[in-house]
């Protein structure tokens, strides 16, 4: 049999199907700080498809020692998700997201291997959001769809609120208080970029949308995010800071009013654009 290899990217939009959530898995990652109670229902979020990806069996030893693209064989389903105005996405929960089904137009059952992809995305202003639907099992012969129903949990908020801690002394072990959560300078290099490490609590990290460096004066200074990290329940962020005199004032977006929301979808893709 002629093994074909086939890989896509597209944009198209896929009508969601809202219904009741299913039940959510049991394994529980760490959550954003604070959880506030949901707002009154607005729109829902825009599932779509941004992307399709199969890959056939390997190659040479094992056939395993050429794969195309570097991948497993198997299929990719990447999701979008979109924001209503006024909402952002602060934290997909891929261990909590459920796949009730994935096959092909064919029957083929695709979910017995199936699972969401670790390490979803989401953009800086929250307005959307990517996850992969991945299985090790590949559409049937003249098979010309994917087909995948689920529910996607993730963390929301309405909006974001500036926090400013004035007068941080760019100093080795020094820390200030974000909200109740301690941030401690980890790591401190002066130079013409003052580079700094910021450690504080993974269930923090979430909650930053974005850090802005003021001088004595309050006025900006240029900063660069170089790292962004976490193991476990620790968590860090790192900036080159350019112009920091011994003290800054450092502001924190802080996404406000979190709540978690379940959104049930149900998308079908072909190979063709929409």
């Amino acid at each position: 049999m002629k093994t074909r290899f086939v890989t896509l990217a597209m944009v198209a939009a896929v009508a969601a199907t809202f219904t009741s959530p299913v039940g959510a898995q049991t394994k529980k990652p760490v959550k954003p700080a604070a959880a506030a109670p949901a707002p009154p229902p607005g729109p829902p979020p825009e599932i779509s498809v941004m992307g399709l990806r199969i890959i056939g069996s390997g190659l040479g030893k094992n056939r395993d020692e050429i794969r195309a693209f570097n991948e497993s064989p198997g299929v990719a389903v990447a999701l979008a998700i979109k924001m209503p105005a006024g909402q952002g996405i602060v934290q997909l929960d891929e261990d909590n997201c459920v796949l009730t089904s994935v096959t092909d137009d064919a029957g083929t059952d695709l979910g017995e291997q199936a699972k969401y992809g670790s390490f979803p995305k989401t953009s800086d202003d929250g307005s959307v959001g990517m996850i992969e639907i991945e299985s090790r099992l590949r559409p049937a012969a003249g098979a010309t769809a994917v087909l995948a129903e689920g529910t996607l949990v993730f963390s929301v908020s309405p909006g974001s609120k500036p926090t400013k801690i004035a007068s941080v002394k760019l100093e080795k072990g020094k820390s200030f208080k974000l909200g109740a959560a301690t941030v401690t300078l980890s790591e401190v290099t002066p130079g013409e970029s003052t580079a700094i490490e910021l450690a504080l609590p993974r269930s923090v990290l979430y909650t930053i949308r974005d850090v802005k460096f003021l001088d004595a004066a309050g006025a900006p200074l240029e900063a660069d995010r170089t790292s962004r990290g976490y193991m476990n329940d620790d968590a860090s962020i790192g900036y080159n800071i350019k112009g920091a005199g011994p003290t800054v004032t450092i502001e924190f977006d802080v996404w406000q009013g979190l709540h978690d929301t379940k959104v049930p979808f149900k998308i079908k893709t072909g190979l063709a654009l929409k």
